[in-house]
């Protein structure tokens, strides 16, 4: 099937007809983001739809096959990036559609990833990595709305499929196919209501802080460091407050109310 099902022709029925069938595209993939909350179930039913109207379209060269191939439900998910594109970029995408679109017109935060239309239609984004030896899909990455159903499936999907990484690793394979704007914190949104990483992740207690000792020092004042006061340095009033002393291990510049007379008798 060469053509995606949002580029068919809308079926067109005799009004007198006893009954009229119309199918929206944009519908039925708003019914299914809506319908079911896992993004396998929603690619699958997505890879049955399109393989029904391509045997409706041709049934002789129709292949019947019993499991859905990796390829089709990579088509699904393409259509699904599509629709989510046409209802949160529309502006974008028909300014990106004319022959010479101004990229001035567009929002600051997509006008500098340099985007563009590929030949599916398909909102990605440019810049300098297309000279890279990377596959296209990680040179150009699909734009996903940030505030779109599909996108917080595709976050969920990932982050299970990987095993439950946290926010960078999941950040990271997420980047190698899709753009989301504000990334960071859509992800961090999804990822907190992960019930498996909540349990798994804990609030440590804190221990709690030993007794202090009553006494920190309790020998008697004769077993003290003994030291001997060799200079003074009173300030502008006269009054000393700080002074050098002498001990057996070096000289040291301490404060008059840190040190202790020894009693005389």
């Amino acid at each position: 099937m060469d053509r995606s099902l949002t580029q068919l022709d809308p079926l067109s029925f005799d009004k007198d007809s006893d009954s009229t069938i119309k199918i929206l595209g944009l519908h039925l993939w708003d019914n299914l983001l809506t319908k079911f909350s896992s993004l396998s179930k929603i690619l699958r039913t997505c890879a049955y739809v399109l393989r029904f109207v391509s045997y409706v379209e041709d049934p002789k060269g129709f292949d019947k096959r019993s499991h859905v191939t990796l390829k089709e439900l990579d088509r699904a998910l393409l259509i699904l990036v599509k629709e989510s594109q046409k209802m949160s970029f529309a502006k974008e995408l028909a300014e990106l559609s004319k022959t010479t679109p101004n990229i001035r017109s567009l929002p600051k935060y997509i006008r500098k990833l340099t985007p563009f239309l590929d030949q599916d239609g398909i909102l990605r984004v440019g810049g300098r990595l297309k000279n890279t030896p990377l596959s296209y899909d990680h040179k150009h990455p699909c734009l996903l709305p940030s505030d779109h159903r599909l996108t917080n499936l595709i976050i969920e999907y990932t982050h299970i499929k990987y095993l439950h990484p946290g926010l960078q690793t999941t950040q990271f394979l997420l980047s190698q196919r899709f753009w989301i704007p504000s990334s960071k914190r859509v992800i961090k949104k999804v990822l907190s209501s992960c019930l498996r990483c909540f349990k798994c992740n804990p609030s440590s207690c804190t221990p709690l802080m030993g007794d202090l000792p009553k006494f920190r020092e309790n020998s008697p004042p004769l077993h003290w460091a003994l030291g001997r006061v060799i200079e003074c340095f009173p300030g502008a009033d006269g009054v000393t407050r700080v002074v050098n002393v002498k001990t057996q291990k070096g000289i040291l510049r301490r404060p008059v109310s840190k040190l202790c007379l020894l009693p005389n008798n």
